[in-house]
């Protein structure tokens, strides 16, 4: 599962220009558990939806994937994530 927070975070950065020329009007309604339920027109909406909904719940987690994105990690892990960042700049 640790693996898909990367790719999720790449996915969504990739869809994030388009989805500055599309109609990307989403609605979020949150049920009594607190999970995000997105509804819209377009695929666009619904993935900006997904995204806004993610940056209300759990912010830290984007930055910290947006730093192994950038294979910058070590920067604030230290030393212990250094392996991680050399393998993503491999890969």
């Amino acid at each position: 599962m640790r693996s898909l927070r990367p790719t999720l975070l790449l996915l969504v950065c990739a869809v994030a220009p388009l989805a500055a020329q599309q109609d990307r009007t989403a609605v979020i309604h949150r049920d009594e558990w607190g999970a995000p339920h997105i509804f819209s027109a377009t695929d666009e909406g619904v993935v900006f939806g997904m995204a806004y909904a993610l940056a209300e719940d759990d912010w830290p987690l984007i930055e910290e994937n947006y730093l192994h994105a950038l294979r910058r990690a070590a920067e604030q892990g230290g030393e212990p994530t250094l392996l991680q960042d050399w393998f993503a700049h491999r890969l």
